[in-house]
C-alpha cells in the first residue's frame, strides 16, 4: 500500500500542508488585528460619549453619573462631599478679543489648573461653555471646601500665556456640602 505514494506526492502534500498552516496563522493574525482596532474604537467612542472633547475632563453625562454615585454613598454610608461649581468670569470678551482658538487654549489651562487643585480621586468635569464643576469626596466642613475653592480661584487668576497675549483670568465661584446644602443631585 505506502508503494503506491511516491516521494513527490508526500512533499507535494507536505508542501499544501504547510501552505495550509502558513495561510491560517496570517488570517488568525488579520483577525486578532481586527479586533484589537474594533475595541480600541469602542473604547475610543465610549471615552468621546463621556468625556469633553476640548478638555478631556468628564462631561454633564459622566459628572451626573458621578454625582449620583456620591449621593448614594451618602445615602448608604453618610459620607459627606463636597461640590464647587466654577463659571469663568468675562470669557466671552477672551473670544471676543483673541479669537475661539485662544479661548479653546484658555479652557484647556484652566481645566489643568483645576485638576492640579484636588486628589486623583475627585472628579472635576467641564459641564458646558466656560462651566467646570468638581466634586470633592469627604469633604466634612464648609471651611475645607472654602480653602479649595481659594486655591482653586487663586490658579484661575494667575497669569496665562496665551499665544502673545498674557491673560489675567477671574472666576465666580460656588460651594456646597452634602447634606448640609441639599442631598438630591437638582
Amino acid at each position: 500500500l505506502w508503494t503506491d505514494i511516491s516521494a513527490n506526492s508526500l512533499i507535494s502534500v507536505g508542501l499544501l500542508s504547510f501552505a495550509s498552516l502558513i495561510g491560517l496563522v496570517f488570517y488568525l493574525q488579520s483577525h486578532y488585528s481586527k479586533l484589537l482596532d474594533s475595541s480600541k474604537r469602542a473604547n475610543q467612542a465610549e471615552f468621546l460619549a463621556m468625556h469633553d472633547s476640548l478638555t478631556a475632563l468628564p462631561n454633564r453625562l459622566l459628572f451626573n453619573d458621578r454625582l449620583n454615585f456620591m449621593l448614594g454613598n451618602w445615602r448608604r454610608r453618610y459620607e459627606s462631599f463636597g461640590l464647587v461649581f466654577i463659571d469663568l468670569d468675562l470669557f466671552k470678551d477672551i473670544n471676543d478679543r483673541l479669537g475661539h482658538s485662544a479661548g479653546d487654549l484658555v479652557l484647556i489651562e484652566v481645566a489643568k489648573r483645576i485638576r492640579g487643585c484636588v486628589r486623583e480621586t475627585d472628579t472635576v468635569a467641564r459641564l458646558g461653555g466656560d462651566e467646570f464643576v468638581v466634586l470633592l469626596g469627604q469633604a466634612n466642613s464648609r471651611e475645607h471646601l472654602l480653602t479649595i475653592a481659594q486655591q482653586m480661584l487663586a490658579e484661575i487668576c494667575d497669569e496665562m500665556l496665551i499665544g502673545a497675549a498674557i491673560i489675567r483670568g477671574s472666576a465666580s465661584i460656588g460651594i456646597s456640602i452634602c447634606p448640609d446644602d441639599g442631598v438630591e443631585a437638582s
